[in-house]
């Protein structure tokens, strides 16, 4: 299996499953970055950078800004209403029940979108307004609407064992990296005492992101303003922290595998597409779990089956019995719950779904296509 082919899928699965995963977009100028990156105050450059560097780029040039880029306007909170101009959406919807009655809601959320998510249809909505709150992965709303928060969380990415970002990748995938930061007037050497993630986020930066979608249009996001206002009660199943540690866990290997093809100029328009082609799936109810059977972990070499498989344990299938035991125990409360969170990680074998039955629950589609 080809590692841009692993990659491409990889970045697929995350903006699916993490909220501020992929809430970038270099140069397009209408959509909001994301607030974990910090940009230069200079004009980014248009160079393209080579793919790779034999040396060091210099880091004597001005440190960038640590101010937050400009917001955007929010969407309307008022998603119950429909549009003849706005194509319809069907996302699926799911409800868990025990033997006593007792059940909640479950819904799979992108994390970026379009218009098209102020306009959910009646079905998902009598199910989030019946319910006593909302439960999410994390409330992403503060770091988005409040960017100083989320640099505020940079402190907690640091590097606290004497060692930096070069004592964790290759020489190689380190002078790419700095090299394509410069060239995009985003490096200062402040940031090798960064953890990955901090990379992985700048590096995305760099790319030209042309889906159309952003965060302040993810359907979690949505809901999360619709909830902020209402005054309905927000659960948190896990928390940016948390996920900001896990990708900091990767090992190194697959630290590098992930930064080095984030060097690559096909990322851009790659990511982008697979961005669209998930967000047209969500919105018709289908997706499923081909997107991680497309990864062919039977057929790779040794190597990248081993990577691919630590990710997919790490950010998808480890996390997944977390969240189902957070979805038994609101069951278990009797309280009404709504419960969305990335929709890749209903489906499949190792998918709350699949889980949930196992643990003896009734799960029902209230609409899949």
């Amino acid at each position: 299996m080809k590692k841009n082919k692993v990659l491409s899928v990889l970045a697929a699965l995350a903006i699916m499953i993490t909220p501020l995963t992929g809430c970038s977009g270099a140069g397009s100028g209408e959509k909001p970055k994301n607030p974990m990156i910090m940009e230069s105050s200079a004009e980014q450059s248009s160079v393209q950078p080579s793919e790779s560097a034999s040396e060091p780029v210099s880091g004597d040039m001005s440190e960038p800004s640590l101010q937050p880029s400009a917001a955007v306007s929010e969407p309307s909170a008022d998603v119950s209403q429909t549009s003849d101009t706005v194509e319809s959406i069907t996302p699926s919807l799911w409800k868990a029940e025990d033997a006593n009655g007792n059940y909640v809601y479950l819904m799979g959320s992108i994390h970026m979108g379009d218009s098209s998510v102020n306009y959910m249809p009646d079905y998902v909505m009598d199910a989030y307004n019946a319910s006593d709150a909302l439960a999410v992965e994390a409330d992403i709303t503060t770091y988005l609407d409040e960017p100083e928060k989320a640099l505020s969380l940079m402190t907690t990415m640091r590097y606290d064992d004497g060692t930096t970002i070069k004592d964790h990748i290759s020489e190689e995938t380190y002078n790419g990296a700095v090299e394509r930061l410069t060239r995009s007037n985003q490096y200062s050497p402040m940031f090798d005492s960064f953890m990955p993630y901090m990379w992985q986020a700048l590096l995305t930066n760099t790319h030209m992101d042309t889906s159309g979608l952003d965060a302040y249009h993810g359907v979690d996001y949505t809901f999360l303003k619709m909830a902020h206002n209402s005054g309905k009660n927000i659960l948190e199943i896990e928390s940016l922290q948390e996920q900001f540690d896990m990708f900091n866990s990767f090992s190194d290997e697959l630290t590098d595998l992930i930064i080095s093809q984030l060097l690559d100029d096909n990322y851009g328009p790659v990511n982008s597409e697979s961005e669209k082609q998930l967000y047209e799936a969500w919105k018709k109810g289908i997706i499923d779990k081909t997107l991680i059977d497309s990864l062919d972990i039977d057929n790779a070499d040794e190597t990248s089956a081993r990577l691919a498989q630590e990710y997919l344990d790490k950010i998808l299938f480890n996390r997944n019995k977390t969240m189902t035991e957070s979805i038994e125990s609101y069951i278990a409360s009797g309280q009404k719950v709504f419960v969305l969170v990335g929709a890749l990680h209903y489906v499949g074998e190792g998918g709350i779904l699949s889980l949930l039955e196992k643990d003896g629950y009734t799960v029902t589609a209230l609409r899949r296509a």
